[in-house]
């Protein structure tokens, strides 16, 4: 009975989720071509020009797909904590007895499972072409591996989103705070873990393990597989129970102190 009412829950919030990207669904392929052009501008020259460019595609494009899942998750945050503040749209999910983490969980097939890996692919697709003139490289060599890690995204998504929800409910500077990690979310993901004396120490970021389940899916990982195989499960465990506890004190502090309306 407790499983069927909380997979009622689950459907019921992405429901809401689904209807709420209805409202802004511009937004998202506005948001989906500017990623594509960014990327374009920053990797283009990396992988046109480097010894294999093959192998900088396979190294480059998954650690961009994870560091996209873990900043979605911190905008989706920002939407709930700040900017829905001033439409009353916060207020109004609270009062249906839903916090930070049913917000984050409403949007994540849409964020994760549509934005994040249509802009992969269109990055990956116009990276292909510039380097074989064909489209080539965009398949996986492992499309097991490639589901698996769309699906390992949503924990560190839900982790971060959490992280940014507490980091505004707790200090004023928040969007300093939320940048500055942003920033860090590049090492082990865009950023390879082979800069790093171990690459495991990449596991501190959250988004690492996605970016190696990917890369393993183009055959090229620095962490090995028959790792991956059970350091992947145990790392999304860890991160799913944290993602709850930090949201779980993030909705504690909004219910002691309320939110406050920041342009």
């Amino acid at each position: 009975m407790g499983v069927a009412k909380s997979l009622s829950k689950l459907l019921k919030l992405l429901y809401v989720g689904t209807m709420m990207s209805r409202l802004h669904a511009s937004s998202y392929v506005v948001s989906c071509l500017s990623t594509v052009l960014w990327f374009l501008v920053i990797f283009l020259p990396v992988t046109a020009f480097s010894p294999s460019p093959e192998k900088a595609f396979r190294v480059f494009l998954p650690g961009v797909f994870a560091m996209g899942a873990a900043a979605l998750g911190m905008w989706v945050a920002t939407e709930f904590t700040r900017w829905f503040v001033y439409q009353g749209l916060t207020d109004f999910f609270r009062e249906c007895g839903l916090g930070v983490i049913h917000y984050l969980v409403s949007a994540i097939h849409i964020d994760l499972g549509v934005s994040n890996v249509a802009t992969f692919l269109a990055s990956a697709a116009a990276i292909s072409v510039a380097i074989t003139g064909g489209l080539g490289l965009v398949a996986p060599v492992n499309p097991w591996l490639f589901a698996l890690a769309i699906a390992l995204s949503a924990p560190p998504y839900l982790l971060c989103g959490a992280i940014a929800a507490y980091m505004y409910c707790k200090t004023s500077i928040s969007g300093t705070w939320t940048n500055i990690f942003q920033m860090l979310l590049i090492v082990g993901t865009v950023l390879p873990p082979s800069v790093l004396p171990s690459p495991y120490i990449a596991l501190i970021n959250p988004a690492s393990i996605v970016a190696e389940v990917m890369r393993a899916a183009y055959g090229y990982s620095f962490i090995p597989l028959n790792v991956l195989e059970w350091l992947a499960p145990l790392v999304a465990t860890v991160e799913l129970v944290l993602a709850a506890i930090i949201a779980r004190l993030a909705d504690l502090e909004i219910a002691k102190r309320g939110l406050e309306y920041r342009v």
